[in-house]
């Protein structure tokens, strides 16, 4: 086994160098990474449904979306990231959380902690979550990867989340919230997270460990900044949704639904007490439209001189 560890903060270059070392070699490899403050959503799931964007926008924290499935995570320097990336045992034997995160629980046994793995692929401390796990599969290699919280900002982890995200309806990965705690706080005061990473590395004990060749760099910045940072990866691959918010605009009450498709606004509805009254105006103002662009911005874009700019602001702002 290589371990690697990489010297990025960037969510966006390290989730390119997870799919780089599971699709370029043939190595068992296991890579660790931190990552500024970011959140990182599954493969499938609705990155608006997910994520409070205005928020985001406010922090500078970015959003990511990786390869493998599951739910939603939050990254920052505080937390620890790991990836197993190894060649399977053939078909039915791809995925298996129990042993791929086997040598993490065994890590966290051994520092005196009751660790284990449940049902969702978690990884739990006295019932609190400290990891979300997820997988995915390329032909005979599987990347299994997961987080670990050792002092990450649980308050921004929060916060960051999407307030009302059954206002969204689709077949997308719903996350499941859960009660999480930092493995600082179970620990000895004295360990530091620098302290904890090295004792980790030791406990796996790989047959060699390195850094990313300038090669490996080059051709992980290509796929971090020709995919991964890209709109059309991160919002664009959103599942089809319909977004549905009820509305109040000149003291009347009324529902706007917005029918998404690879994160662009296709068709609006409206129904209530201004059903009849709502300018085809204001609907055309939202067609067409990146949807997390209006919740991010509340800009009426080229349509800002209408008479109806004023209107379509105020509706903007409640379209969270």
């Amino acid at each position: 086994m290589i371990l690697i560890r990489s010297e990025s903060f960037d969510p966006y270059y390290n989730l390119a160098a997870e799919e780089f070392l599971l699709k370029s070699s043939q190595d068992d490899i296991i890579l660790l990474y931190r990552n500024r403050p970011s959140v990182v959503i599954g493969k499938h799931q609705n990155a608006l449904a997910e994520a409070d964007m205005r928020f985001l926008k406010s922090k500078g924290i970015m959003l990511a979306r990786r390869i493998s499935g599951g739910g939603t995570v939050y990254h920052d320097p505080g937390n620890l990231n790991f990836s197993f990336i190894r060649n399977h045992a053939g078909e039915g034997h791809q995925i298996d959380f129990t042993r791929a995160v086997g040598p993490i629980v065994a890590f966290l046994q051994s520092l005196g902690l009751n660790a284990h793995i449940i049902r969702n692929n978690s990884l739990v401390v006295n019932g609190m979550k400290v990891s979300g796990n997820s997988a995915h599969v390329f032909r005979s290699r599987t990347l299994h990867h997961g987080t670990l919280l050792f002092e990450a900002d649980l308050e921004m982890l929060n916060e960051v989340i999407q307030k009302e995200p059954d206002n969204y309806h689709s077949k997308a990965v719903r996350s499941v919230r859960a009660t999480v705690t930092n493995l600082k706080e179970l620990l000895n005061p004295s360990m530091n997270l620098e302290k904890f990473t090295n004792q980790l590395v030791m406990h796996l004990n790989p047959a060699e460990i390195r850094s990313l060749s300038i090669q490996e760099e080059e051709a992980i910045s290509i796929l971090a900044y020709g995919k991964y940072n890209q709109w059309e990866w991160n919002f664009g691959y959103s599942p089809d949704y319909t977004y549905t918010k009820k509305i109040r605009h000149q003291n009347k009450n009324f529902h706007i639904t917005l029918f998404v498709s690879k994160g662009i606004i296709l068709e609006v509805r409206v129904a209530g007490e201004m059903e009849s009254e709502f300018p085809d105006t204001l609907k055309n103002a939202l067609i067409n439209q990146k949807h997390d662009e209006i919740i991010r911005s509340g800009n009426v874009g080229e349509k800002e001189n209408s008479i109806f700019a004023a209107d379509l602001a105020e509706i903007f702002k409640q379209l969270t």
